[in-house]
């Protein structure tokens, strides 16, 4: 035990083997046992041949014939593995009760009900205030709706899309049942004072050993105030959208007016060749500004109420970007940009409508004139890619902030900054632009450095395999 051998230790004391404090505990032991002379064990912890050793020792009094105590012996049993199992249990045991309080704090404070079922048939169920509170179920009760009669909660229902759920269809008795989980559902809970309650959750099992479901364990969000809230923006966004189609046809009855006394006026002039008062140009401009606002109000009504309809046919898309660039061209001359273009020289036969096409191309041309310096460049290739007719437009503009490209294709959002508020607008044309394109089936997306770097903007749409003797037949 001690790694010596036995001519090393006879004759020798326990000052020679082991250290001096822990000889000197061993001689008042053993003084004291050879005063009284009752046999004892005791348990030891010693540092032999250079380990901590477990001892359980038992020491007796060696008496003469006469009784009389002449000496002690001992015997002694190496008990450090089972010692250090029993320490080891011990710790682990401390470990165990740790993590339980951790977890039960953990389950306190997270905002989340949180429910647990302890058998596949969820008859017992527990879980942390969170979800007491939510069930109006008092703490230490079961509030199982699969418990027995009189153990299960009795004072709410749960709803789906209007329907009753028995205790066999709910989240958590499904994952208990099937060992499946039961992921984003949405319940309604309906309580008997008449109050109501939305929640959102999973459902996960729990396996035994044999992997075998055991139970399950359910998280729940309240959402009851997130649904009024989803049902007040609607009515709110609904409301808008019925206010904005309602003033863009309220205002399309004068701009009519004021339109066709421009065009008369207009019409007068040239007819007797008097050049037009440069207020008349301006007030035509101004109506023509006014009426393609008009316009993008009621396409973003319509669209917001699924009523733009396309005339679709087979059209040559080059036909209809140049018409386009002749119906943007005033903007882009007015600016003195540099206007440099590539078009494929070859049919690029498209299923299309061709005047929200146009109208799609325009508003993009349009944009980049308007948020494009004086004298800056506006770059425009058509081609075929593949299966894909590919249309970009890039200028050498204020550009977009890498947090704004996905937002800038939403109704009414402008880039946050002096330079783009003063050009004004509404914030529609890419709104539009991004619907139009999607009702082709086709795609839009927008490259930029950032701001100050200008911005280019590629449209997609799906080719249309034709004859080639007759390319728009159809």
């Amino acid at each position: 035990m001690i790694g010596k051998q036995a001519h090393e230790i006879i004759g020798k004391d326990d000052f020679f083997l082991f250290p001096a404090e822990d000889a000197r505990n061993i001689r008042e032991f053993e003084t004291a046992l050879l005063t009284h002379g009752q046999t004892q064990t005791i348990v030891e912890t010693l540092p032999i041949a250079g380990k901590l050793r477990h001892l359980s020792t038992m020491k007796i009094a060696v008496r003469n014939a006469d009784g009389e105590i002449i000496g002690l012996a001992g015997i002694s049993r190496d008990i450090s593995d089972l010692a250090n199992a029993e320490i080891a249990l011990l710790k682990s045991a401390a470990e165990e009760r740790a993590r339980r309080a951790e977890i039960a704090t953990m389950m306190e404070a997270i905002p989340a009900a949180v429910c647990i079922a302890h058998d596949p048939l969820c008859r017992k169920m527990t879980g942390n205030r969170a979800v007491h509170d939510l069930l109006q179920v008092p703490r230490g009760k079961n509030m199982s709706k699969s418990a027995p009669d009189g153990e299960k909660p009795v004072n709410f229902d749960v709803y789906t899309c209007g329907r009753k759920l028995g205790p066999e269809e709910l989240p958590v008795q499904q994952a208990a049942a099937s060992g499946k989980a039961v992921r984003d559902v949405e319940l309604e809970l309906r309580f008997d004072d008449g109050s109501e309650r939305t929640i959102f959750g999973s459902a996960l099992p729990l396996f035994d050993e044999k992997h075998a479901p055991r139970g399950a364990v359910g998280a729940f969000l309240d959402v009851s105030e997130y649904k009024r809230l989803q049902r007040k923006l609607k009515f709110a966004n609904s409301a808008k959208d019925n206010f904005l189609a309602t003033l863009g046809h309220e205002l399309r009855n004068p701009l009519g007016v004021l339109s066709n006394c421009l065009h008369t006026e207009i019409s007068t002039s040239a007819a007797e060749k008097k050049p037009l008062y440069p207020k008349t140009q301006m007030m035509q401009r101004q109506v023509q500004h006014l009426k393609r606002m008009i316009d993008d109000l009621l396409d973003v009504s319509r669209i917001a109420r699924g009523k733009l309809l396309l005339r679709q046919k087979y059209i040559d898309l080059t036909d209809v970007v140049s018409v386009a660039v002749e119906t943007s061209r005033p903007h882009i001359e007015n600016s003195k940009h540099e206007w440099i273009q590539k078009i494929e020289p070859l049919p690029i036969i498209v299923n299309g409508d061709s005047d929200r096409l146009v109208q799609l191309f325009s508003n993009l041309l349009i944009n980049a004139a308007k948020f494009t310096p004086a004298e800056g460049r506006i770059y425009l290739t058509v081609g075929q890619n593949g299966s894909e007719a590919v249309v970009s437009i890039r200028d050498s503009g204020i550009g977009i902030p890498e947090d704004m490209k996905e937002l800038i294709f939403t109704a009414y959002t402008q880039l946050d900054n002096s330079e783009s508020k003063q050009l004004g607008g509404l914030g529609l044309g890419l709104s539009l632009v991004k619907h139009i394109v999607e009702l082709h089936a086709g795609t839009v997306e927008v490259h930029s450095e950032g701001i100050g770097t200008g911005a280019e903007f590629v449209v997609r749409l799906p080719l249309v395999k034709v004859d080639n003797r007759n390319p728009l037949a159809g």
